[in-house]
């Protein structure tokens, strides 16, 4: 199933690149950073820490967390410096913080249950009205 969702995607995005003369990596670019601003803009926010954790990477993912977690800390996200290829390749966005599949889960009181999840099916919505009016 993810293997045919994955085929479909990538049709879809070779749709949209060819119909705007744009390189299919700067329309997955673009859908990549959409998602990854959806996702750390969900991200519960107590001192910053997870939410400054995000990672986007291509070709493997980055699990690294960046600093040190302190109670009184104020952590601001970081900015994914990713390049548009000329060719799709596997792009990651990742937390490498060990509460993170928590938040997700809804320890949380400053964001629903699964704000990943929301994420994805808003870009995912997104993406498909977008290719419905191409």
């Amino acid at each position: 199933m993810a293997d045919k969702n994955i085929a479909q995607l990538n049709l879809d995005i070779s749709a949209i690149a060819q119909k705007l003369k744009l390189g299919v990596g700067q329309v997955q670019r673009f859908i990549g950073l959409t998602l990854y601003s959806e996702i750390v803009g969900g991200n519960p926010v107590d001192t910053g820490f997870s939410r400054a954790n995000w990672n986007m990477t291509v070709g493997s993912p980055d699990f690294s967390v960046h600093g040190t977690y302190r109670k009184d800390g104020n952590y601001a996200p970081q900015t994914p410096q990713i390049e548009a290829s000329v060719e799709l390749q596997p792009l990651f966005i990742t937390n490498g913080v060990n509460y993170v599949v928590f938040l997700e889960e809804g320890s949380s009181q400053q964001a629903p249950n699964g704000f990943i999840r929301v994420a994805i099916e808003r870009v995912k919505s997104e993406f498909e009205q977008y290719t419905i009016k191409l």
